[in-house]
């Protein structure tokens, strides 16, 4: 996924082909383009930047599997709690954040896990990015009609123009 100005610029240098297009028009100062809300690379083009997700009480308590990283329980009231404590220089990145029970955090306090005498189950790392339609999460291969219905409900129901369908360009296999 990537920003329109982007698509456009990919379509424009020739790195990608419009797969479906909007009905109204990208407007600039000097003229008017198609919108391509989706686009087909033709060769392989590097991200510049590693999308890096920030850290929210929701994203870290699914990433731990809505668990506590000590115990492992599901039961209770889930707190979010830093390995290495801020006080003592710990920062707020995946790697020493994790999910907590209420009682196994007011257990650790703002000590370290040495000095608490406890164990993370798991060691904490960033999780991996994951497509989210409508809020759910779409795992592994899925085939494009899905993922293009999806769409289509997704800007229906935000009351968004959906777009109109460009056949794809005939592989060497399929001719």
């Amino acid at each position: 996924m990537c920003t329109v100005r982007r698509a456009h610029v990919l379509v424009y240098k020739g790195k990608a082909e419009v797969i479906e297009r909007l009905d109204k028009p990208l407007r600039s100062s000097t003229g008017s383009f198609i919108w391509p809300p989706v686009i087909r690379l033709v060769h392989y083009v590097r991200v510049p930047r590693a999308i890096q997700r920030k850290i929210s009480r929701r994203a870290l308590f699914a990433r731990d599997g809505w668990r506590c990283a000590y115990c492992g329980t599901t039961n209770g009231r889930l707190t979010l709690d830093h390995i290495v404590p801020r006080s003592k220089g710990g920062e707020s990145i995946w790697e020493n954040v994790v999910t907590a029970c209420a009682p196994c955090n007011l257990r650790k306090g703002d000590r370290s896990l040495e000095q608490a005498g406890m164990a993370l189950r798991t060691s904490p790392r960033a999780p991996t990015p994951t497509l989210f339609i409508n809020g759910q999460k779409i795992d592994g291969a899925v085939p494009i009609s899905e993922l293009r219905a999806a769409l289509d409900t997704a800007l229906r129901d935000a009351g968004q123009p959906v777009p109109t369908r460009i056949p794809a360009a005939p592989t060497p296999a399929s001719k």
